[in-house]
């Protein structure tokens, strides 16, 4: 639910549409909200079984109010560089609030701590760790 230019839902106008009909009459005035990124490191001394583009790296909010989660391009662990393998990521356009990140594998045995990421007034930068459970 939206409610535009209140902050309560006691304030707020109801508009009832029905089905089928066209209303050219609603305006929704969406205020700009700044975005920040956050960025960081994934470090495992594990690298077997991490298939490319399997692991990604996702934000999932702890603030209440409507579900946010964000989620990183596919990270590759793959290379001929020795152990233990590091790896950057960069998520953008991060609303403010408070979040939980962690590591996601498309495989199994891998676990990664939860790191809790309060997103403020500046980009954070985080370090999380892959262990693979054999």
């Amino acid at each position: 639910m939206y409610y535009p230019g209140v902050t309560e839902r006691s304030k707020a106008t109801t508009i009832q549409v029905d089905a089928g009909q066209n209303k050219s009459d609603i305006r929704f005035n969406v205020p700009a909200q700044k975005t920040y990124s956050v960025r960081g490191i994934i470090s495992t001394n594990d690298k077997s079984g991490l298939v490319g583009g399997g692991v990604y790296v996702a934000l999932v909010s702890l603030d209440g109010g409507p579900f946010l989660a964000y989620s990183s391009k596919p990270i590759d662990f793959q290379g001929s560089f020795p152990l233990p393998k590091v790896k950057y990521f960069n998520l953008e356009n991060v609303l403010p609030g408070r979040y939980f990140a962690y590591v996601s594998v498309l495989s199994r045995g891998w676990y990664t701590r939860k790191e809790e990421v309060n997103v403020t007034t500046h980009m954070k930068f985080i370090s999380l760790e892959l262990v693979h459970k054999k």
